[in-house]
């Protein structure tokens, strides 16, 4: 009995390693599925819950929100957009979908499947079902150039359940130091909170807990000076032009719960250095000996003797010759020190703390890093009249 029980095992497990598998590609770089390949960038979107021509018994529909744009068949395969919820809806009738391998036609375009990250143009989602629904997290348009499904024909599966087969997880790190040490182009977990000291459009400058700063590169992000960054995202070290740490979000960028106001710390201009790239520092008693440039130019100023280059670089309005205490970002151009000024005109304390001075008559209005703003709104400002200043919530 024993080796009759033993026989049927063996017998079991040669029928299981020669389960029938077949591969079936849906190539959207070169067929069309019964949609319309577009070129134009007006013409119209694919409608939510369209199927495609079947493919080898297998069906896949696409789905989106219903107010976003969802897909497009375009020159280079099956184009998603950004922030649609779009997925496939995919099924089989000749066993059990084991794989569906991503093949995309350009980088950093899907960020998760079914809320699992994945990265790069190829990636694979397994699983053991006759039919699956894949929802995509997209970061930014881009096109499906192929989708290979793996089926089990014989309907044993074997698939380790709906999970994707992603590279090992990125190495957390704790700190911008731990950052800096990286190898350029290591993806890694921001383990850290940083406080956003100043930004100009995709380029944030943010300190972290032990007063370092870093550059995010985050384009279309939604944050404002002093939010506190959380956390647990996924990025990529990038050390631009060889002088300047840089991080490149890899996916979507947590919302900011919380804000915290960066002070910025007082600096003598001989204690400046390359090393302090991308700090946003405060020099007192800044002389420039002519008026400042309005346009995006050059400019050189002195404090304590000791002579500083000066970048208009947010072309600020010209302010005339005289000495300024400057919140300034610490930059570097071909290997020397160059400052972008921040604002002129924070009159800084011994204790550091930047407070605003102005002339008695209409209210005027300043934002955290004590830069005039003629149109307060949605935000915390410093007001000014009658030579007082008093923090002030503008919604």
């Amino acid at each position: 009995m024993k080796k009759l029980l033993l026989s049927l095992g063996l017998l079991a497990g040669v029928m299981g390693a020669n389960a029938e598998v077949k591969t079936v590609v849906y190539d959207f770089a070169n067929n069309t599925y019964g949609l319309t390949r577009e070129s134009d960038n007006a013409a119209g979107y694919i409608e939510n819950g369209t199927k495609l021509t079947e493919n080898d018994g297998t069906a896949v529909t696409l789905v989106k929100d219903a107010e976003k744009n969802g897909w497009r068949l375009w020159t280079d395969g099956l184009r998603v957009y950004k922030n649609s919820n779009a997925g496939v809806k995919i099924s089989t009738t000749t066993g059990k979908i084991t794989k569906v391998a991503f093949d995309m036609a350009k980088d950093k375009v899907i960020s998760a499947v079914n809320g699992t990250t994945v990265s790069g143009k190829s990636f694979t989602f397994t699983a053991d079902a006759k039919d699956l629904d894949l929802t995509f997290n997209v970061s930014n348009n881009g096109a499906i150039a192929s989708m290979t499904l793996t089926i089990d024909t014989d309907g044993t599966g074997g698939g380790g359940g709906e999970t994707p087969d992603v590279p090992d997880t990125p190495t957390e790190v704790k700190s911008v130091r731990e950052t800096i040490a990286l190898t350029d182009g290591t993806e890694f977990i921001v383990g850290y909170p940083l406080t956003i000291a100043f930004m100009n459009y995709s380029n944030i400058f943010a300190v972290d807990a032990a007063g370092d700063f870093i550059q995010v590169y985050a384009k279309g992000n939604t944050y404002k000076t002093n939010d506190v960054i959380p956390a647990g995202w996924t990025g990529t070290y990038k050390l631009y032009s060889g002088t300047t740490p840089e991080i490149e979000p890899v996916g979507s960028m947590p919302e900011s719960t919380e804000t915290k106001e960066y002070t910025p710390k007082v600096v003598k201009a001989a204690d400046i250095t390359v090393a302090m790239v991308n700090s946003v520092i405060a020099v007192k008693d800044v002389v420039l000996t002519e008026a400042s440039p309005a346009t995006k130019d050059n400019f050189t100023g002195t404090s304590e003797g000791v002579s500083l280059t000066l970048r208009n670089n947010y072309a600020l309005e010209s302010v005339a010759a005289g000495t300024y205490n400057m919140t300034l970002l610490v930059n570097v151009y071909k290997g020397d020190l160059q400052l972008y000024v921040i604002n002129y005109d924070a009159k800084i304390t011994e204790s550091g703390v930047a407070a605003i001075e102005a002339e008695n008559g209409e209210a005027e209005f300043f934002n955290l890093q004590g830069m005039k703003v003629a149109k307060p709104e949605n935000g915390l400002y410093i007001k000014v009249q009658n030579g007082k200043a008093s923090k002030v919530l503008v919604k």
